[in-house]
């Protein structure tokens, strides 16, 4: 992926930032660090370190989500788990996945939702330990981790069931667990969903001016350049600044051409 890929996404985190300290009050803008180092079945991961006198807090992406779907990438992981850092920085907005969180979420333009069937990603799993299933004399199964399966196989250790003392022998082995298959993935792909007593979010308001645009004939170019058109984006959505309103027309016009 190239380096241009990943400061464009930058990008969209920071606007997203901008648009969560406005809506809650936080300062989370210049103060989140954005890595692409995610790996496994997760799209992206909010953290916050707070070891030192001053909370650490990161965005971290998977890269490989990021090639297999731009557009849910940035419509639904940015707002999940910016909803996350907001969170971490106002506890009283929700935790973990419960309904604050989900508000919080919903607020910042995603769905709300923890998980969605696998269908926009095929990521690679990372690396899971594999348990081996062994059935005693007692007619029961166990599992034994990696390591002790290993030793018992070499006969270099012996072990038994804590509970009963019922001894556990290599002879008894049957085969690995078969581990669940990975049919779902973080965040469902959708519009954004009304918040606060039916108001729409400042995504599908801009989105809804493209969409005119476009209707009545003008081209993508003439949209973007437009500074009648960004001034409209900033006023209609809220945005603080030119510069914030021009970023977010952009998206939406990227968005809408992929879609078509």
């Amino acid at each position: 992926m190239s380096q241009q890929t990943h400061e464009r996404y930058v990008e969209l985190v920071n606007l997203k930032l901008r648009e969560a300290d406005e809506l809650f009050g936080t300062r989370l803008h210049g103060t989140v660090k954005v890595t692409f180092d995610g790996r496994g079945g997760i799209c992206g991961k909010a953290t916050v370190n707070r070891r030192g006198l001053v909370p650490q807090l990161s965005f971290i992406v998977n890269p490989e989500a990021l090639e297999q779907d731009w557009n849910d990438m940035v419509d639904d992981t940015i707002p999940h788990e910016i909803a996350h850092l907001v969170n971490f920085t106002l506890p009283r907005t929700g935790k973990n996945h419960d309904r604050g969180w989900k508000r919080t979420c919903q607020a910042l333009g995603g769905t709300g939702t923890r998980t969605a069937k696998q269908g926009n990603y095929n990521l690679t799993p990372a690396r899971v330990s594999t348990n081996h299933r062994y059935m005693l004399a007692s007619g029961t199964e166990h599992h034994l981790g990696p390591r002790r399966h290993a030793k018992l196989q070499k006969g270099t250790d012996k072990y038994s069931v804590s509970s009963t003392r019922e001894p556990i022998l290599a002879s008894q082995y049957i085969g690995p667990v078969t581990p669940p298959k990975l049919n779902t993935i973080k965040h469902a792909k959708a519009k954004p969903l009304p918040v606060r007593g039916g108001k729409r979010t400042k995504t599908s308001i801009v989105r809804d001016l493209v969409m005119r645009w476009m209707t009545e004939g003008q081209t993508p170019e003439s949209i973007l350049t437009n500074p009648a058109h960004i001034d409209k984006v900033r006023v209609e959505a809220g945005y603080p600044h030119n510069s914030i309103a021009k970023s977010s027309l952009k998206h939406n016009v990227e968005k809408i051409l992929a879609e078509q």
